[in-house]
C-alpha cells in the first residue's frame, strides 16, 4: 500500500488521526500503537517549516 502524505501534515494534525491511519496500514503483527509510536520517534527527526 503507497501513502501519499505531507510530513507536515502528520506533525501538525492535533487530532492525530492522520498519523494513527498511517499505523493502521502497516503490514506485520505490531499493535497499531506500536507502529504510531515508531511513526512519532521517526518523525521526530525532522523540523518542519510551518509556512509551507
Amino acid at each position: 500500500m503507497i501513502i501519499h502524505l505531507k510530513i507536515s501534515d502528520l506533525k501538525n494534525d492535533p487530532r492525530k488521526e492522520k498519523l494513527t491511519e498511517v499505523a493502521l496500514a502497516f503490514e506485520g503483527k505490531a499493535k497499531v500503537s506500536s507502529n504510531y509510536k515508531k511513526l512519532q520517534r521517526f518523525l521526530r527527526a525532522f523540523e518542519i517549516d510551518g509556512t509551507l
